[in-house]
């Protein structure tokens, strides 16, 4: 899961694994963040979700180790 800023570049992510554990990371773990997401594409409607379904996984993740 990936929230976006207006510019379509990632705020934040959750990758949840078959398992069910889940990591987060944020800008400060990225080398780079070029947009990823266009935000006027119809095919990705579907897939939303809502605000508060996003901050219940990242509540539940926890912190990805960037080892930088």
């Amino acid at each position: 899961m990936v929230e976006v800023d207006p510019d379509g570049r990632r705020f934040r992510q959750v990758e949840v694994a078959e398992g069910g554990t889940a990591v987060r990371s944020s800008p400060d773990d990225w080398m780079s963040n070029p947009p990823v997401v266009d935000l006027f594409d119809p095919a990705l409607a579907d897939r939303e979700i809502s605000r508060c379904d996003f901050q219940a996984q990242w509540a539940r993740a926890r912190q990805e180790d960037s080892g930088l």
